[in-house]
């Protein structure tokens, strides 16, 4: 396919995206997955979620190649329609790969580590995700918990998170950058505490149950 293309488009299609490639290489994040001295729970989780996530990206590739290659023949496009038809059936099935991969890495874990997971709740949680990102609408943690997606995520899990493994976290939930306090000097002051403050009035406690 790629030799159809006229040279100038591919070198056009080069300049463009190497940025991009670059980016890629001196990517922080990259590096720390490539890097033998990788914690190997690091390691272990990042598969977990590369291969758990990849299902439902893997899964409509089939279509969205098929449907290039019909469009493709309908433009007059014939050799690189029929090209694109045959490369789509080549991409079924992909999708059913990352799921063994993920049921396997599941397992492993669970035989290995003292935490244990759930290999259909990581197969879960993407597809309702794009669901909701189709629809423009957000998903309360509630309905995560009602379906059994996910796990705590209070201020104990998030600490659990933080020691476990070595990120940064630059954005809140609502996908705004947080707020840089690392110029902020904490300073501890005592309050005095009214003695009365702290008296319950038993009668209301009694009425009240």
């Amino acid at each position: 396919m790629v030799a159809t293309l006229p040279t100038q488009l591919m070198r056009r299609y080069e300049a463009g995206v190497n940025p991009a490639r670059k980016r890629f290489a001196t990517d922080s994040g990259i590096a720390t997955l490539i890097s033998p001295d990788i914690d190997p729970v690091v390691s272990q989780l990042f598969f977990l979620q590369f291969c758990s996530l990849g299902v439902a990206l893997t899964e409509p590739v089939e279509g969205w190649i098929a449907r290039a290659g019909t469009r493709c023949q309908e433009i007059g496009l014939l050799d690189l329609g029929r090209a694109l038809a045959a490369h789509a059936k080549a991409e079924s099935g992909h999708h059913l790969m990352m799921i063994k991969d993920t049921q396997t890495l599941v397992a492993w874990w669970n035989a290995h580590r003292q935490s244990s997971l759930d290999a259909e709740r990581l197969l879960a949680a993407l597809p309702l995700l794009i669901a909701a990102a189709r629809a423009e609408v957000a998903i309360p943690s509630e309905t995560f918990q009602a379906l059994g997606i996910g796990g705590r995520d209070d201020w104990r899990a998030l600490n659990e998170l933080l020691a476990g493994v070595p990120v940064t976290i630059t954005h809140g939930e609502d996908g705004h950058p947080l707020p840089d306090t690392s110029d902020v000097v904490l300073q501890h002051i005592p309050v005095e505490e009214d003695d009365e403050e702290l008296l319950v009035d038993a009668d209301a406690v009694t009425a009240v149950a």
